[in-house]
């Protein structure tokens, strides 16, 4: 499909979508809608799924805001305030409905239909796709969910946001399984007959429905026994295609819990990127690789209205952990390594899913590298590490697809400039069914900044969160206050009432107060604060996987500055167990380097090694602390 590239301001005034390439209609379709909707300059945070259902019962086809579920978990918290950092809300402010969810599925899918019913003006006796035949700006595909996966948060706010039909589907197994390619054809068919059913247009890309989106638990490959291919690659092409590249429309998965699969809705249907990240882990002489040279990407990403920080030259190991000291502002990333599933190999050293920054503000990562996503739930992966620090969208592979399977960055970039939404800009056009999967909204466009609107939330009793904090500051509940500074997204706030905390009066900082401030403290900047701080945590909360990294993400200058006695004592208790060998060989090196060469040798030799890879890396330590090369 040619794409032209001066199509930076993205106009579709006038458009006749009839003219457009299939990929660019279907975007185009889903940006006009973006833009005929205002949004509330608001976000509202709910505490279940019930709340959660009803304040987007508020919502109408002219004017809608974001809702996210706050289940009391620091995932929930950190998923809040990373959407509130990107959103940028005028206000913030908590609500509930005191009904209970219904426990009978049958009764749930019931309130849901009626409740996207009711928000659209649909009437009870008439199909819904009736009511949207017409307009160009709906129905531009469907969501498939069960009212029992949690994912339901999604598949219900995508449904209602898009206009798009619910298919109702009955449980697919889980996200680490691999499906037979017997259950995968009976769930592709079944799609497709419930598209049929709407009696809205499906058999070809073009039509009315394009998109399908998974909102629930399924497995993200399948397995024939001779190969493998990714489920949201075979959803959406013609059974009868034996090449499998005839394609009706295109698929995106999205899975989690309630909370984190309504932050990946939310950031879909309200996040626009302000600035994208390159990064290019291939050399850059040479074919292959030139040919997937990232940097040609920033023109089409500056002409979308992105800022952009580029790698530029052929991206080291020591420069990934040079970026990954800080905070990633970047809602857009692009990447090409080679590696596993655990690990990517850059132009000079190896990384681990443990390298990976943590985000600023929600993202999509596009991420050319064999296995990445091969078992996205899991953190011990590429995918599932991203997806963890909260990418609300991931392309990636989940076997071995071999490199000319994938875009070139800056075509990526290209087509998602002429407003090819997420899981058509990310494939190739017109190739067999294959490995490469699609995770989050298919249909997210980066589009213009949706127009702001002012008023009220209409929820009754919804409280601003800005006045509960005034509240709790004053009155000394400091814990409290940093809580909702933080889902207000203000950690420079944080960072300053921490810093003058710790330095007037440290018996407030209390290990309550160090767990609400840790990681906003982090995102500021503020190392020796956020060592501070972890000191002060509680076991369970210092032991957290994803804080552990970011205490590495922390430490590891500190450890190869001059007083590395100041953070040693710290991480030799926390030491990663799916980083045991590159953590204890950078505390062995600190420990060299304080002048104890004798007993950093002897504490690598009680480090147990859980693989080959830290066998290796601890010996090579060894060697070079003894003087050997």
């Amino acid at each position: 499909m040619a794409v032209s590239p001066g199509a930076g301001a993205q106009p579709i005034e006038g458009v006749n979508l009839d003219e457009l390439p299939e990929p660019v209609r279907l975007g185009v379709r889903v940006e006009m809608h973006r833009r005929s909707v205002g949004v509330i300059d608001a976000l509202v945070i709910v505490p279940d799924g019930i709340s959660y259902l009803h304040a987007i019962g508020a919502w109408t086809p002219e004017r809608r805001f974001p809702v996210l579920i706050d289940d009391g978990t620091a995932q929930a918290a950190e998923d809040i305030a990373r959407f509130s950092r990107g959103f940028k809300p005028s206000e913030v402010v908590r609500w509930s409905h005191p009904a209970v969810m219904p426990g009978d599925g049958a009764e749930r899918r019931r309130l849901i239909e009626q409740t996207k019913r009711r928000i659209w003006g649909l009437p009870e006796d008439e199909p819904a796709a009736k009511s949207w035949k017409t307009d160009p700006r709906l129905a531009p595909g469907v969501v498939v969910m069960n009212e029992e996966d949690p994912a339901w948060t999604a598949g219900f706010a995508l449904a209602v946001g898009r206009a798009q039909p619910i298919v109702w589907s009955e449980r697919l197994g889980h996200i680490g399984e691999e499906m037979s390619l017997r259950d995968a054809e009976r769930f592709a068919r079944f799609v497709e007959e419930a598209c049929e059913a709407t009696g809205l247009s499906w058999r070809k890309t073009g039509d009315k429905l394009d998109g399908v989106t998974i909102a629930m638990r399924a497995p993200v490959r399948l397995n024939n026994g001779q190969r493998i291919v990714a489920l949201t690659d075979f959803v959406g092409r013609h059974g009868d295609d034996p090449q499998g590249e005839q394609r009706w429309g295109w698929a995106g998965h999205i899975f989690g819990n309630e909370a984190r699969a309504a932050y990946m809705a939310m950031s879909a249907l309200f996040y626009r990127p302000e600035e994208a990240w390159l990064f290019n882990g291939y050399q850059t002489t040479g074919s292959p690789w030139t040919d997937y040279n990232l940097a040609p990407a920033r023109e089409h990403l500056e002409g979308m209205g992105l800022r952009v920080a580029d790698q530029g030259r052929a991206g080291s190991h020591r420069a990934w952990q040079l970026a990954s000291q800080r905070v990633l502002r970047a809602g857009l990333v692009m990447v090409n390594s080679r590696g596993m599933r655990d690990h990517f190999d850059l132009n000079t050293g190896t990384a681990r899913p443990g390298d990976i920054p943590v985000l600023d503000v929600p993202t999509a990562v596009y991420f050319i590298h064999s296995w990445s996503a091969v078992h996205p739930g899991t953190r011990g992966t590429v995918a599932g590490r991203w997806l963890e620090r909260g990418a609300f969208c991931y392309f990636g592979s989940t076997d071995e697809p071999f490199l000319q399977s994938f875009l070139p960055g800056p075509a990526v970039a290209q087509r998602m400039r002429v407003l090819l939404p997420w899981g058509a800009a990310t494939r190739i056009d017109r190739a067999p069914v294959w490995k490469l999967t699609v995770i989050g909204d298919p249909l997210w466009v980066v589009g213009q900044p949706q127009q702001r609107v002012r008023g009220d939330v209409p929820l009754e009793d919804a409280v601003e969160l800005r006045a509960k904090m005034a509240s709790a500051a004053r009155e000394g509940r400091l814990e409290e206050a940093v809580r909702l500074l933080s889902l207000m997204g203000r950690d420079g706030d944080i960072a300053s009432l921490v810093a003058s905390a710790l330095r007037d009066n440290p018996e407030k900082v209390t290990p309550g107060l160090a767990r609400a401030a840790l990681m906003p403290v982090f995102r500021a900047g503020r190392g020796q604060d956020f060592i501070e701080l972890y000191r002060r945590l509680g076991p369970d909360e210092a032991n957290d996987p994803a804080r552990r990294d970011a205490l590495w993400h922390v430490a590891r200058p500190m450890l190869e500055g001059s007083e590395p006695e100041r953070v040693i004592n710290l991480v030799l208790d926390h030491v990663r167990d799916d980083e045991t060998g590159t953590d204890a060989a950078a505390i062995a090196r600190a420990m060299g380097r304080a002048g104890g060469t004798g007993a950093a040798i002897a504490y690598l030799d009680r480090i147990e090694p859980r693989n080959d890879r830290d066998r290796r890396a601890i010996e090579a330590a060894r060697q070079r602390l003894r003087g050997q090369p």
